[in-house]
């Protein structure tokens, strides 16, 4: 089964570095996407991850903004709380900045 999303919308606050050992860093945000200005708000859980010597994570931290248009790709993740709620986070192995000059 393939499980990939590629999603454009805005940052929610400015994006955290957060090291996972000595391999694996993550920069972890929040994402606001509308299908339409009528339609409901959408909001995602998004950690933007990098294995070794992969830089995409450090970047994401030093790039993305709260408020920034971005467009991100990875896969959908689903965690059920013990009330049953479904929560969903989406995990990011890229991400472009829509809004301004890359560096």
């Amino acid at each position: 089964m393939l499980n990939s999303i590629t999603l454009a919308g805005r940052a929610g606050k400015d994006f955290i570095l957060k090291p996972i050992g000595t391999t694996l860093t993550k920069a972890v945000g929040t994402f606001a996407y509308q299908n339409r200005k009528d339609s409901p708000v959408s909001w995602f859980n998004i950690n933007i991850l990098s294995f070794g010597a992969d830089t995409t994570a450090k970047r994401a931290s030093e790039q993305i903004k709260k408020g920034d248009l971005v467009l991100v790709e990875g896969k959908m993740l689903s965690n059920q709380a013990e009330d049953g709620k479904i929560y969903w986070r989406l995990e990011a192995h890229s991400f472009n900045l829509l809004n301004k000059e890359q560096a």
